[in-house]
């Protein structure tokens, strides 16, 4: 299966730059913007980053889909393929923390 990406998918530029745009402007919004109220009963701006970070992914796999026309399997495929190349260097250094530390604590 071949995917061309093709810059432009709306034929307006200032509309295929938003749509783009749009996970980070949903990231940055939800993180810093998204007003919500605790248990307590106070108000906070912005929401749990993981959620955040879920929101955004799913809205950047539609937007792949439905505006940039990518299959569903390649999406997935480069969805998947981007989140373990993030997370494996991140849970080698994570891994490499934990073991200085609990080699100090031996010592």
């Amino acid at each position: 299966m071949e995917y061309f990406q093709n810059y432009n998918p709306t034929g307006n530029i200032w509309l295929s730059t938003f749509l783009a745009a749009l996970p980070i402007i949903v990231l940055l919004y939800l993180l810093a913007l998204h007003p919500h109220t605790d248990k307590h009963g106070t108000k906070h701006l912005g929401i749990f980053a993981p959620y955040a970070a879920i929101t955004a992914a799913v809205v950047a796999i539609l937007v792949a889909i439905f505006v940039m026309n990518m299959p569903v399997p390649a999406t997935l495929a480069a969805f998947g393929y981007g989140a373990m190349s993030g997370l494996f260097p991140i849970g080698w250094i994570i891994f490499a923390a934990i073991f200085l530390y609990n080699t100090t604590l031996i010592t």
